[in-house]
């Protein structure tokens, strides 16, 4: 049985300390995209001939040096949440550039005394995880580009005066408490809570297993980005729905009982296209939950909110299907709407922008 309809978009809830920094151009790009809660994310079946198999990056017998070529390969397993960002995509990009124009300088330049580098500028590639600690750890983030170590490493001091240095695996790793950071090599860094950037440098040198492995993310993130698709997204969110997961949403987004995975792929190039799918216990909530959206759609108040918004374009745009275990949807905006979109974008980023740069908790990237 297969049902189609259209949907808003839905809204991914950022981890701690995503929200700032990058997150201020990323996540509120997902969220003109996406709007309502993890409820309108498509699912897919974990029992899937596409997902069958294990990630390509398990354990192995370890490397002398470490190796970050492949970013995600190094997120280790026992993290429930991963937003993995392009900004050197997003850098490029008509849709986000407004966005960036957008900053407030004064406090760029501050929050660049505050961490050492300039977050969008300095950085190509980030990567939030929320661990299975939950939103009040540290979230773990390993991040990509051009950074002056040194600089970081001071930036890091003069917030946490109490830092202490000790070496994992021949790498330094700055700490104070819950919050550490290291740098894997000279274009690559992560931090996080001390356990969660050893995790991680276990990873660069080879040892253990990768979040790829993990059956409550793995899927989602394989389905994708298949193997042999030569463009990479601009985001890629991939969340593991648990009991602790439903408890932190709460009644303000009620997640259905049978959801167990999430994932969005959102692309930005002529036009702006996000996917979504995730995984559910049996296909009868598969279809109940694509029914219950296409009604939410043709409410005449979901309509009015979304034109007031300047997102009218959404609903018409919008595919959701069911299929098996398994929803999935579509969102495709033209590059005629690039205006709108842009400036309800740069809107957002502006609004948010008055927060102090050195805050503890709302870090560049993760709460150190």
């Amino acid at each position: 049985m297969s049902t189609s309809s259209t949907i808003p978009s839905a809204q991914l809830v950022p981890p701690r300390g995503a929200g700032t920094g990058a997150g201020r151009v990323v996540l509120p790009l997902l969220l003109i995209c996406v709007s309502g809660a993890a409820t309108t994310c498509a699912f897919l079946d974990e029992s899937s001939p596409a997902l069958a198999g294990g990630g390509a990056h398990g354990a192995s017998p370890g490397r002398a040096s470490p190796d970050d070529r492949d970013p995600p390969s190094l997120i280790p397993v026992g993290v429930e949440t991963v937003i993995d960002v392009d900004i050197a995509l997003l850098r490029q990009s008509p849709w986000v550039m407004p966005a960036l124009e957008a900053r407030d300088q004064r406090v760029r330049a501050a929050r660049q005394d505050t961490l050492g580098y300039d977050d969008v500028d300095d950085v190509d590639r980030v990567i939030y995880a929320v661990t299975m600690a939950g939103a009040d750890a540290p979230t773990l983030v390993i991040a990509q580009g051009r950074f002056q170590s040194v600089r970081v490493q001071e930036a890091f001091r003069v917030r946490w005066p109490a830092t202490t240095v000790d070496n994992w695996r021949g790498i330094a790793v700055l700490s104070s408490g819950e919050n550490a950071i290291a740098f894997l090599t000279s274009r690559t860094f992560t931090a996080g809570a001390p356990a969660s950037v050893h995790a991680v440098i276990d990873r660069s040198f080879g040892i253990g297993t990768d979040v790829s492995t993990d059956p409550a993310l793995g899927p989602t993130r394989r389905a994708l980005c298949p193997e042999g698709r030569a463009a990479r997204p601009a985001v890629l969110a991939t969340v593991a729905i648990d009991d602790r997961m439903r408890a932190r949403v709460g009644d303000a987004a009620p997640l259905p009982r049978e959801l167990r995975q999430v994932g969005l792929r959102l692309d930005v190039g002529q036009s702006v296209e996000l996917s979504g799918l995730g995984i559910l216990d049996d296909r009868d909530a598969a279809a109940a939950l694509a029914r219950r959206l296409g009604v939410l759609v043709q409410e005449p108040m979901t309509r009015l909110v979304l034109s007031a918004l300047g997102l009218g374009m959404l609903p018409p745009r919008t595919r959701v299907t069911s299929e098996g275990a398994r929803v999935l949807f579509h969102v495709s905006v033209d590059d005629e709407y690039r205006p709108t979109l842009a400036a309800l974008l740069r809107t957002l980023v502006a609004s948010r922008a008055g927060g102090a740069p050195g805050t503890p908790g709302a870090g560049g990237f993760g709460s150190w």
